[in-house]
């Protein structure tokens, strides 16, 4: 069974469109243990996979 890091890189970086260059804020606190961003990045993906979120592309000039 994999973990839920272990899952989060799969949804991130493995299938037919894996992420290229991704940068993560903490938001308010940077205190947080690496299987809570994990279950964030899943969260959301999630929302996106439901489209219950806008994707936006963003340029070097944003």
């Amino acid at each position: 069974m994999r973990t839920t890091v272990e899952n989060a890189a799969k949804r991130l970086f493995d299938g037919e469109h894996p992420v290229k260059d991704v940068k993560l804020f903490p938001g308010h606190s940077r205190d947080i243990t690496k299987e809570q961003l994990a279950d964030q990045i899943i969260r959301v993906m999630a929302e996106i996979d439901s489209g219950s979120l806008e994707l936006r592309e963003f340029t070097d000039n944003d």
